[in-house]
């Protein structure tokens, strides 16, 4: 599933913020769902956003150095003109970017990306709190 949330900042402007966490694993039937999954939020976010400011963060389970995964995450980000924030971050401990920040600018708002990266906040004592690093971001809404 997912949430889509009509944001209106201090200035009046209006953005639109979507939080998923797609399907885990790395098996043919696993990929399938999650191009599901993707579709029907591609669908619902064009029906709905129009041609406002869109931030899409979560976990999408999709490895940039998966030709497969690859394939859906940029054709997903060409339906709907998204940049990626997060392209190149590396973790401290070099496990893979599951999780992405996605964005593009609105006829009206636009998002200028001042720092992103690990947030190394979420851990505790033992360690991680997951399995694959958590990210920030902090934007500029113009």
């Amino acid at each position: 599933g997912f949430q889509l949330a009509r944001i209106k900042t201090p200035s009046g402007k209006y953005l639109f913020i979507l939080n998923t966490h797609l399907d885990a694993g790395r098996s043919t039937s696993d990929r399938k769902v999650r191009a599901e999954q993707l579709s029907q939020i591609l669908a619902k976010v064009k029906q709905v956003t129009a041609e406002e400011a869109l931030i899409v963060a979560g976990d999408l389970n999709l490895r940039w150095n998966d030709p497969e995964d690859r394939a859906l995450l940029e054709n997903f980000m060409a339906d709907l003109t998204l940049k990626d924030s997060v392209r190149g971050t590396q973790s401290e401990k070099g496990w893979p970017i599951l999780d992405y920040i996605l964005y593009r600018n609105g006829q009206i708002t636009s998002l200028e990306v001042l720092e992103v990266g690990e947030d190394s906040g979420f851990q505790y004592e033992d360690g991680a709190l997951s399995d694959h690093p958590a990210l920030f971001i902090k934007f500029f809404i113009n």
